[in-house]
């Protein structure tokens, strides 16, 4: 699987608070090791929610989100943020 962090991804990381910053790492670190695994069913800690189409959310904390997509042999991180930001995201034309 090929990974890719769109510059978004990264501004909004950059902007985060330090530990903010390890909860996303983490959280970036078990996405990945749920995806090589494949198994049927995703761990309930793992919060995934899909937005539409290949678009997936996955919820950090009560707060933090993080956006990626996933085509095929490509996961794409897009954003991490609150649910404010995401929907404002989500509102963007494409």
């Amino acid at each position: 699987m090929r990974v890719h962090f769109f510059s978004s991804f990264d501004r909004s990381y950059k902007r985060s608070r330090p530990l903010e910053r390890g909860k996303i790492e983490a959280a970036v670190r078990m996405l990945l090791e749920y995806i090589e695994r494949r198994p049927s069913t995703p761990p309930k800690g793992l919060g995934l929610k899909k937005l539409r189409g290949s678009v997936w959310e996955m919820r950090i904390d009560l707060q933090l989100r993080l956006v990626f997509t996933m085509e095929q042999d490509l996961l794409s991180f897009v954003l991490v943020g609150n649910h404010d930001d995401v929907r404002r995201w989500l509102r963007k034309p494409s």
